[in-house]
């Protein structure tokens, strides 16, 4: 029975891959064209675009339809990991909103035009250590009854499962921006902790195979150790 770990898109997929990790292929360079691929390796144009895939979904290259794939920035390996902050999210609000002026503008929309707003906790076992709030476009609420429910989350990014299923969109890759503030009142309040006190805030975005926002969040932690993992191995950890 043949191996399926050698199959010719998981091939051409380690050939580009080793490439991109050397930095023989850099940032923003353009992978051949799936037609280009299928050629040079006279396979089937399906097998390109699956090799293709994996390394999308790897998070190593971004794709446009009929164009292949680009070299993101600062490509990792594989097993790169989103910081740890809690192992669950209980969602209070999940809402169809006017969006703000600075949510407006993160989602190329007009200030107060429709979008959906989710808020959560973040908890480590029974202790709150960070609250969540992320926008989505209001034009997937219809499509996608999961982003208006209640839902107690262990692992957000199933929502991209949904977006995907019912639009195409896929979840092609994402950037982060961390900044240290003070708490506001409501902060301290969510996450009982006094006004004033050191949190930490984190802004993501989460971007289509178009390069078009799917879901812009924001973060606020509170806990004493904040972890960052990488795939080589190297962890950073930040005392709060």
């Amino acid at each position: 029975m043949p191996d399926p770990g050698d199959s010719p898109s998981r091939r051409i997929a380690e050939y580009f891959r080793a490439q991109i990790l050397s930095g023989d292929l850099r940032q923003g360079e353009r992978l051949p064209s799936t037609r280009e691929i299928a050629a040079d390796w006279q396979v089937a144009a399906k097998t390109a675009e699956r090799a293709i895939a994996l390394l999308r979904d790897e998070g190593i290259v971004r794709t446009r339809p009929g164009r292949g794939g680009t070299v993101v920035d600062r490509a990792l390996p594989v097993s790169v990991a989103a910081p740890t902050l809690g192992d669950r999210t209980v969602i209070s609000v999940a809402e169809v909103t006017g969006a703000p002026e600075g949510v407006a503008r993160e989602l190329a929309i007009r200030p107060g035009a429709d979008v959906v707003r989710r808020r959560g906790i973040l908890y480590r076992g029974e202790t709150a250590v960070g609250t969540i709030t992320s926008w989505w476009p209001a034009s997937l609420a219809g499509r996608i009854p999961a982003l208006l429910a209640l839902d107690q989350l262990g692992v957000p990014t199933s929502l991209f499962v949904h977006v995907e299923q019912a639009t195409g969109r896929c979840a092609t890759y994402g950037r982060d921006h961390l900044g240290a503030s003070s708490s506001t009142s409501e902060e301290a309040g969510l996450l009982g902790i006094p006004t004033g006190h050191p949190v930490l805030h984190h802004q993501t975005w989460v971007y289509d195979q178009d390069d078009h926002v799917i879901e812009y969040a924001e973060k606020v932690s509170a806990v004493a150790v904040y972890e960052y993992s990488f795939g080589d191995p190297q962890r950073l950890i930040t005392q709060a």
